[in-house]
């Protein structure tokens, strides 16, 4: 299993712990509180992309899992409850960056979308090599409106769940989605039933 965009690398270390012992993580830095090693790779560049492109070719890997940054996608953005509130970079109409962004936030959300683009071709990729693949954001994210992922829907059949994170063990009730390659993901369906 590869995790990109690993974060604490929680997943990998569970995947680990279930059998899959090679596992391994990818993030641009390497967290302190990581719960499993992670190979710093920077997907923004070429020779980093290649080596992992490498890696997806082992006939051992049975799974990709991506999390792109959903910080200039977050509909968070768009709740202006104090001056000092960051500013929305997106919209419904504009998923790939407002049009009218100062140069600081516009060069914050072309690299968020040289990520989003990158991460849905290794979607793709890893699709056409008969690998199981998973790519997760906010439910709400603009993420899922940008033309990368829609692109992703028209080539091939994909799967959601959507589901709260306090019913698979997280601390909030915040809801999550879930992308795959494989129908079974949507068994993850599941709203919050308050009994926990």
């Amino acid at each position: 299993m590869i995790e990109v965009f690993a974060g604490s690398a929680v997943l990998c270390a569970v995947a680990k712990q279930a059998g899959l012992s090679c596992s391994i993580a990818i993030d641009k830095v390497k967290k302190k509180s990581a719960r499993s090693t992670i190979f710093q790779l920077d997907l923004l560049n070429s020779k980093d992309r290649t080596l992992l492109y490498q890696w997806m070719q082992s006939p051992m890997l049975l799974w990709v899992h991506l999390a792109p940054v959903c910080g200039t996608a977050s509909r968070a953005r768009d709740i202006r409850r104090f001056d000092g509130d960051p500013l929305p970079l997106r919209s419904n109409e504009y998923p790939e960056g407002l049009p009218d962004l100062a140069e600081n936030e516009m060069t914050r959300v072309q690299i968020a979308n040289l990520l989003f683009q990158y991460a849905c071709e290794i979607f793709l990729a890893a699709t056409s090599l008969g690998v199981l693949v998973t790519m997760e954001n906010p439910k709400n994210s603009y993420f899922w409106l940008t033309c990368w992922l829609l692109c992703i829907l028209k080539e091939i059949p994909v799967f959601f769940a959507d589901f709260q994170v306090c019913m698979l063990g997280g601390s909030r009730d915040k809801w999550t989605r879930i992308m795959a390659n494989f129908p079974a993901i949507e068994s993850l369906n599941i709203r919050c039933d308050h009994t926990h």
